[in-house]
């Protein structure tokens, strides 16, 4: 975040009240912030309460995911490594190609600090050479 003597006074002036909409952009950009949401946010949203989600029929693929968090006009969304572990606990790296593919397309940035799976093999091999 950056905070500025001419952005402080904004506050007073272009960024008053309640803000949506494009504005928003603006505010953002003026003070260096930076907006991820966590992709289930944009899916079927299941929980202990409704477990079969509250959009069912909404396609729950990641790619889907990405394009709706888009659409919505957030430039950044989060990852964790769960989404890219199969049933049997093994790396899904078809996935991980697939999301890949799908950040060339979709104008979306992982954020670097949740995004761990395409970096998974380096942290593993220094995991393991710290054990040695």
């Amino acid at each position: 975040m950056k905070v500025t003597a001419a952005a402080l006074k904004k506050l007073e002036t272009t960024y008053k009240g309640y803000l949506e909409g494009e504005i928003i952009d603006r505010f953002f950009a003026d003070f260096g912030i930076s907006f991820a949401a966590g992709l289930w946010a944009a899916g079927s949203f299941n929980d202990r309460f409704v477990g079969t989600g509250y959009n069912p029929g909404l396609d729950d693929d990641l790619v889907a995911k990405m394009d709706r968090v888009t659409q919505a006009g957030i430039k950044g969304c989060e990852f964790h490594d769960s989404q890219f572990i199969s049933t049997s606990l093994v790396v899904d790296k078809n996935k991980i190609a697939r999301i890949k593919a799908a950040f060339e397309k979709i104008q979306i940035n992982p954020d670097e600090h949740e995004y761990r799976p395409f970096r998974r093999c380096q942290m593993e091999t220094r995991r393991d050479h710290q054990r040695q």
